[in-house]
């Protein structure tokens, strides 16, 4: 007959079973201070990060009103041309000539323009600085910004911010932005702050080659141009570029 186990021998002696609980204990205790020890550690806020996190007195003078967007990308090397509007308003009792826009390099805003003029820029990481000279005596003024550049890629979207270049299973063109994270200055220029958001909406217009299927009848013929308008500051913006896309913005247009 085989040799039986006997239940006995499987058993763990008082001793045996004393030692493995303090194993465990040691082990849940070094645990929890390891953890504790790293939620304590907080990493120290950069230079740019306050710029980007706080109201400063370059963003505190002026109120967003109104963005309008164009953008033209080019799929093939993944970069963008762009240029955003915006409607400001100066708050009463400011005299800053500074005004603070964001934009995330590689990125890079070429030129800002009001009323013909073009401002004096300068830079700080992805804080940006025009000295805004030549304001109408008006509630409302506006200036065009100018921008273009290789955004930065998402590694891992939509958990990291960036653009999304992809195909669809047909090959085609599937084009989006993951920014909730990082902000809306990842792909255009703006005040990328929640504290302000554009009292009177914001539209976007989209110019991309004819690679998608479609003609749009008054613009040239081997682009398709669409345009949205949001009339409300409370709205959810999202890039999204594909043939189905571009078949609803063709509709809505």
């Amino acid at each position: 007959m085989p040799n039986q186990i006997n239940p006995e021998d499987l058993k763990v002696p008082h001793s045996g079973k004393a030692v493995l609980y303090l194993l465990l204990v040691v082990s849940l205790l070094t645990s929890r201070a390891a953890v504790a020890q790293e939620a304590s550690v907080q990493p120290t806020p950069t230079r740019q990060d306050t710029l980007n996190g706080s109201v400063t007195e370059e963003r505190a003078w002026w109120d967003v009103q109104k963005y309008e967007i164009a953008i033209r990308p080019n799929i093939e090397a993944q970069t963008l041309i762009g240029e955003n509007k915006i409607t400001y308003q100066r708050l009463s009792g400011t005299k800053s000539r500074m005004m603070q826009l964001d934009l995330m390099r590689p990125l890079s805003i070429d030129s800002v323009v009001l009323y013909g003029r073009r401002l004096a820029l300068s830079s700080s990481g992805n804080t940006w600085y025009a000295e805004v000279v030549g304001e109408k005596k008006s509630k409302y003024n506006e200036l065009t910004v100018y921008y273009s550049g290789r955004p930065t890629v998402s590694k891992n979207p939509p958990w990291d911010g960036g653009m999304v270049w992809a195909k669809d299973s047909l090959g085609r063109p599937w084009i989006s932005v993951a920014c909730q994270y990082k902000g809306a200055a990842i792909w255009f220029p703006c005040k990328n702050s929640m504290h302000d958001e554009p009292d009177q909406g914001m539209s976007i217009s989209l110019t991309v080659k004819k690679v998608l299927g479609y003609y749009y009848y008054g613009s040239k013929r081997n682009e398709f141009f669409a345009k949205i308008q949001f009339l409300s500051e409370k709205y959810f913006l999202h890039l999204k570029i594909s043939k189905f896309a571009f078949r609803l913005l063709k509709v809505v247009y």
